[in-house]
């Protein structure tokens, strides 16, 4: 295995552990500890460590070590303010190229993700709600707004790992909101789609806070 793979894979093991909210806000992260995991040695571990640390999902702890990042307050509604002007932005664009077929993956992506509620797989159940998003992004036919979304992709797959495990309630209520959102995309409603993608944003805010207090 090349040094390149190797960085590759503890870069992307160290981040999925991240995002999907198995390493938690603070936890420091050991090089030595990964790099057994994964079979590995400890270079491409902290090189893929200092990746991470520029995609700021990781911090220096001032050690020689790195921890997981906790997000403050305002970069969190930073990045969910920023969402929601580009939703809206995006709009009009996704209304233009609504199709049966657009329709049908979303309510597909809808009910896989309640399929795995009984396993309680949340990895699954995040795949198929980052696939919903995608799908709608992926309806603007712009390459440089599913190049920004992209970019910003792991921060929001993050904050839908916290919401999702944050109570009992969380998985239902996406699906709801999710639900509606199809609604407004098979009526063509601009408005009804900018109020949903807002509230949905508010209830992502809602129950990252309400986990992320326990971090402080």
């Amino acid at each position: 295995m090349s040094s390149y793979t190797m960085r590759h894979k503890a870069h992307d093991e160290i981040k999925k552990r991240i995002i999907f909210y198995e390493s938690m806000p603070g936890e420091r992260l050991s090089d030595k500890h990964i790099a057994a995991d994964l079979g590995i040695g400890r270079t491409p571990v902290r090189e893929a460590l200092l990746i991470l640390e520029q995609e700021k999902l990781v911090q220096c702890n001032g050690r020689g070590g790195y921890i997981v990042r906790k997000l403050t307050q305002q970069e969190v509604n930073q990045y969910l303010s920023i969402r929601e002007v580009l939703e809206a932005f995006a709009v009009p664009m996704i209304l233009q190229n609504v199709t049966p077929a657009l329709i049908e993956e979303l309510q597909e992506s809808i009910e896989n993700s309640k399929a795995c509620a009984p396993d309680g797989d949340i990895h699954r159940m995040l795949e198929y709600h980052a696939k919903f998003h995608n799908a709608i992004y992926s309806a603007t036919q712009s390459e440089v707004f599913i190049e920004i979304m992209s970019k910003l992709n792991d921060k929001y797959h993050w904050f839908r790992a916290i919401a999702l495990k944050a109570n009992k309630k969380s998985p239902k209520q996406a699906w709801e909101d999710h639900r509606k959102i199809v609604k407004a995309l098979q009526e063509k409603n601009p408005k009804a789609l900018k109020k949903m993608f807002k509230l949905h944003l508010r209830h992502t805010l809602e129950k990252y806070n309400a986990v992320a207090a326990l971090f402080k």
